[in-house]
């Protein structure tokens, strides 16, 4: 959801300020829509979901509570990522830099490097190992490409 709010955000700002530069992670082209209904499910549903992406410690899964607070967001993060309509405009100028992780469940590489069209300025993609959370375990890799982008 943060690669689409950042996207939208660079786009709003290009006429007056362009943006730098865009990293997105985890997250298909604004182009490329899916049909997903995550959101639409029952809590126990959701959070098969959430169970499945691998990314959260389970001890926190596991508690009532905390899931009984958490879920109202966790719905809510999804409902805006799945029902997100990219409305057509000029690509943006800056340089984009994508990644994903090449096992991630939520979007394919060819999703990913889709974001190749939303800019007139230079492209990368970088397709990494590991699924949805995959910058846990590339994290030296992200950074040393933030430093190198904007020094």
């Amino acid at each position: 959801m943060g690669a689409s709010l950042a996207f939208e955000i660079a786009q709003l700002m290009e006429p007056v300020a362009p943006a730098t530069h865009l990293f997105v992670s985890g997250r298909r082209a604004p182009s490329v829509t899916r049909n997903e209904t995550v959101h639409r499910r029952d809590d126990a549903g959701l959070l098969a979901e959430v169970r499945a992406l691998a990314g959260t410690n389970q001890k926190l899964l596991q508690d009532d509570e905390v899931m009984r607070m958490a879920l109202p967001a966790i719905r809510g993060d999804y409902t805006a990522a799945e029902t997100y309509k990219w409305v057509p405009d000029e690509p943006i100028s800056c340089p984009v830099t994508a990644l994903t992780g090449a096992a991630d469940p939520k979007v394919t590489p060819d999703e990913v490097r889709a974001w190749e069209r939303h800019t007139t300025g230079p492209f990368a993609c970088h397709v990494l190992p590991g699924g949805h959370f995959f910058l846990t375990d590339h994290a030296a890799f992200v950074i040393a490409k933030l430093q190198a982008a904007l020094s």
